[in-house]
């Protein structure tokens, strides 16, 4: 009997989500000096040597540069035509700067080239295997989609109102202002590409590189120094004058701390998602002055405007942390989606292979049995057995013919009686014994 020689490999599961065997303890609010667990999770893992961190983002960069370098070229040359491809140049130089432009194109090419990071960073952390992908989004392996909604509603609030306020004086104090209705498209980008903008720095900047600070910083001094590096490299991919750097940088620094003390992303996400959300909206809806007056404006009033919006970044964040306390938000782990669509994927890949590795082998076997009957009929030809053959059907029975003779035409006497002594004699006559 054919048997297949086909050996499933057993499954090996992913990396550990987590090094730790209590996640809940290490989200308690015990003050923001003990927050070094997240930062931590490469340290407390020792299959994470101080090389890997380097290793990681050596191997992030060339996936960076294979994805981002098609995907500018293709938006280059739809935004600016195949004959004036060189003037992307000038428009590079403006940074990642949100304010430029609400055509869709510009929002494509400039969240879109940051979004990209994102499966580079995610293939950099397959490819070595050192651990999840998830470790970087909380001390659970996953996100916490509770957590992220909550932080993200009260940040959006808070981002709303300010905006709203800065328009309004802008408004009072003259600024040339076109409220309009916005384009879709604009509309539609900003509510999906640029949150995954957002979640992408966050996971870069607040992930991978707290966590290779946590490694290579002494656990004593994580608590204070690990966010700082960070918050200055993303501050400095940022074109702003001095006025909206310090703004960039207290919102990385407040979500690095976020990070640590709730072990997680998700209140650094729902604040940066928050902040570029709302912006992009109302300069979708034209109430931003983008004249090069309002984008230079003078010293006070720029230190101003940063002051009130680092005023309003630290109340949203300590809003976030004493609800957090009071609800619980962050102690709830949540249902792992992600975590369940890759497992579904995953037993659909298994069980389509599956299917075609009996396919396979059905076939194999079918082979195998038509060459066994073949070599048998070769070597031991079939004997035809004897039939016998039918009885021949009765025919029918013909009488049989009557001969005739013919009269003989009379003869002489002479010729009629010949003499006995010319007849010829038998052998019985010429015995010597006579019939008495």
């Amino acid at each position: 009997m054919y048997k297949s020689t086909h050996i499933t490999q057993p499954y090996t599961s992913a990396p550990p989500k987590t090094t730790y065997r209590k996640p809940v303890e290490l989200v308690q609010p015990r003050g923001w000096w003990r927050g070094d667990s997240y930062a931590s999770t490469l340290r407390d893992t020792r299959s994470n040597p101080w090389w890997v961190p380097l290793a990681t983002f050596g191997i992030f960069f060339v996936g960076y540069i294979a994805l981002s370098i098609p995907a500018v070229v293709v938006a280059a040359i739809n935004y600016f035509g195949t004959e004036s491809i060189k003037s992307l140049l000038p428009f590079a130089h403006k940074g990642f700067d949100p304010i430029v432009s609400a055509d869709p194109t510009s929002i494509l090419l400039q969240f879109g080239g940051v979004a990209v990071m994102l499966p580079a960073l995610w293939w950099a952390i397959y490819v070595l295997q050192r651990q999840s992908f998830g470790s970087l989004s909380s001390v659970f392996g996953h996100i916490r989609w509770r957590a992220l909604g909550w932080s993200t509603f009260i940040a959006f609030i808070g981002f709303m109102l300010l905006n709203g306020i800065s328009t309004y004086v802008d408004y009072r104090h003259g600024a040339a202002l076109s409220p309009h209705f916005p384009n879709l498209y604009a509309i539609l980008l900003t509510l999906t590409l640029i949150p995954v903008q957002c979640m992408t720095e966050e996971y870069l900047f607040r992930g991978a590189l707290i966590q290779t600070m946590g490694r290579w910083i002494p656990r004593g001094l994580a608590q204070i120094f690990v966010p700082i590096l960070p918050a200055i490299i993303f501050t400095s991919l940022h074109n702003y004058d001095w006025s909206g750097l310090s703004t960039v940088f207290c919102l990385g620094f407040i979500a690095g701390y976020l990070a640590m003390y709730f072990g997680g992303l998700e209140a650094g996400m729902g604040m940066h998602i928050s902040n570029n959300v709302t912006i992009m909206l109302f300069t979708a809806c034209g109430f931003v002055d983008t004249s090069p007056s309002a984008n230079s404006p003078s010293g006070s009033t720029a230190w101003i405007s940063a002051g009130i919006d680092i005023a309003v970044q630290i109340i949203i964040a300590v809003i976030i942390v004493v609800c957090a306390s009071l609800f619980g938000w962050f102690m709830d782990e949540g249902k792992d989606y992600i975590g369940e669509f890759s497992k579904r994927i995953h037993q659909w890949e298994e069980t389509t292979a599956s299917r075609r590795q009996l396919q396979r082998d059905y076939k194999v076997a079918a082979a195998l049995a038509t060459q066994y009957q073949y070599a048998r009929v070769v070597a031991y030809p079939p004997v035809s057995p004897v039939v016998p053959a039918a009885p021949a059907a009765p025919t029918p029975m013909t009488p049989a013919p009557v001969m005739t003779a013919p009269i003989p035409a009379p003869t002489p006497a002479s010729a009629a009686a010949p003499s006995t002594s010319s007849l010829p004699i038998p052998d019985a006559q010429i015995s010597p014994y006579r019939v008495k």
